[in-house]
């Protein structure tokens, strides 16, 4: 068996936590592909309110044609346990972010967050893609 590396994780166990997968904005930038980006922070959700909203950002980058996840970084506590949601995603057989739109989420609880960011997706550049 030949290990996938396109979708390995990385994370910074500071205050606040980093973490991170696959390619950074400015990568996504710079590979000529057409983006989406979502971005919320932890207020956005019930869990980040009741944790007094704590400095956080979560962004997520996909390809506007396939709607593959490219990257994704989340800032904020548990962040390095919120970046395998989006790891599993992109290790799925088209690695979109469409399962996570068919499964339920606890309430409230910080995944909730996540699928948010994925959520408020908007097309980088001036590019507009619709995915029917």
């Amino acid at each position: 068996m030949t290990m996938d590396y396109h979708a390995v994780p990385r994370a910074v166990f500071s205050y606040p936590p980093i973490a991170a997968v696959g390619m950074t904005m400015k990568e996504a930038e710079e590979s000529g592909l057409q983006l989406y980006v979502g971005e919320a922070d932890y207020s956005v959700g019930a869990k980040g309110f009741a944790m007094g909203n704590p400095p956080s950002k979560i962004r997520v980058i996909v390809d506007a044609e396939s709607s593959r996840i490219l990257g994704a970084s989340i800032v904020g506590p548990y962040s390095p346990i919120l970046i395998q949601e989006i790891v599993n995603l992109m290790y799925t057989k088209d690695g979109t972010y469409y399962p996570m739109f068919q499964a339920m989420h606890i309430h409230p609880a910080l995944p909730e967050v996540v699928q948010r960011a994925f959520g408020r997706m908007a097309p980088v550049g001036g590019h507009h893609v619709h995915n029917h």
